[in-house]
């Protein structure tokens, strides 16, 4: 899971499981509303194509 934060892409986690369908990140603050993707490696690089354009907008609760 990347954010978008400071003009850039950072990295909150590596580490969900394919079977999970919630995260919850002690770094990113309740109320606030960040851009996020969800990217995968690739033959162990990280795919990063068009990042902006797969990311969404979520408000943490």
């Amino acid at each position: 899971m990347a954010v978008f934060i400071a003009s850039k892409w950072k990295i909150v986690t590596q580490d969900i499981p394919a079977n999970k369908t919630n995260f919850i990140s002690p770094k990113l603050k309740a109320g606030q509303t960040y851009k996020m993707v969800v990217c995968a490696k690739v033959n162990g690089k990280w795919d990063t194509d068009n990042i902006s354009e797969r990311a969404v907008i979520v408000k943490v609760i």
